[in-house]
This record gives C-alpha cells, structure tokens and sequence, in this order.
C-alpha cells in the first residue's frame, strides 16, 4: 500500500519520454510544453520536491514496472500528459490505484471519465498556479488523493470493470457464469 498522502516524501512527479525522434506527435508536443512548465514551477518554488524523470518510457524494460509504481506511490501529485492518439493515458489510471492527486490534460468524453477526480487544466502553461493552490492546502491534497482512490476502486479497479460488464451483459451474463464454473 501506498503512503498516506501527507507522507509522501515527492510534491509532484513525472517519469518518461518528453523528447524522442524528430516527429512532432502531439504526445511529444504536450509532454515538452509540461517539463517547460515543470521547470518554471521548480524555478518559483524551490523548496517543493518536483521530480520529472525522462528518458525511456517508464513501463519499458530499462525502468521496469515496478521502480516506476514505487516512484509513482511517493508521489502526492501525478502529471498525467496525453497519450499517443489522445488525452487519455494509462497514467491517470496507475495514479489513482496509488491514490495520487492527478493532474492532466481535458480527458476525452468517455463513461469511465465521468467522475475521475482529475484536476483538467486547459493548457500546461495553468500548471504552476495549480500547483500552487493544491500543495498549499494539505486537507484539499487529502481529499483529492481520496477521490482519485474511490475512483478507481469503483470505476476502474479490475473488480469495477467486472462488474460493469456483467452489468452490461445483464441477463446473458447468469448462463454465461454457470458455464464457467468447475463441474
């Protein structure tokens, strides 16, 4: 289990690629304008733990799953940029497992969305007065740290996700059940 928020001993956290190749993918585009805005942040509060590691992705062999969900569980705010194809990225939904307070770009409109706890901000250059305003007020940190932890468990969480699509299946899903059970 992760740390309770108000022990995490890292403020704000990113960590992979925000440089690579010399195609301008909008992953690219977005990830560049967060560590120029990471870099203001860090350069107004210097007393505040920002950490933005980049490089390889975080998930590829050379980091490991695992180094990567212990930074991640230190951390009391995840940036989440946009992924390849849109703004949802597999981010916001490891941050919220951890109970991090997530900080990313509009989401798309998509029913697992509808209640996500993320801070949307409109553009990366709104990221130092938002910041701002969560790391001064520890009980908002706390708060926001729960929601994103309530989220997952009842909306993404693997349990959430089997329920939605029994849900879903509605009556089909009783047969469907039974067949699946040992004999």
């Amino acid at each position: 289990d992760p740390l309770p928020i108000e022990q995490r001993p890292v403020d704000v956290s990113f960590w992979g690629e925000t440089a690579s190749g010399w195609t301008p993918r909008a992953k690219l585009v977005s990830r560049k304008r967060m560590a120029a805005a990471v870099a203001a942040v860090q350069a107004a509060r210097p007393h505040d733990r920002l950490e933005l590691r980049s490089g390889s992705s975080a998930t590829s062999e050379k980091v490991g799953y695992d180094a990567y969900t212990q930074f991640l569980a230190k951390s009391k705010v995840a940036l989440t940029p946009r992924g390849n194809y849109d703004a949802e990225s597999s981010r916001i939904f490891e941050a919220a497992k951890l109970g991090c307070v997530i900080v990313s770009e509009p989401l798309p409109s998509r029913w697992y969305f509808r209640n996500c706890p993320a801070i949307q901000i409109p553009d990366w250059s709104a990221l130092g007065d938002v910041l701002s305003g969560l790391l001064n007020d520890s009980s908002r940190l706390k708060q926001l740290s729960l929601l994103s932890r309530q989220w997952w468990d009842s909306t993404i969480s693997e349990a959430a996700i089997a329920r939605f699509i029994v849900q879903s299946l509605g009556e089909k899903a009783i047969p469907l059940a039974a067949s699946l059970l040992p004999l």
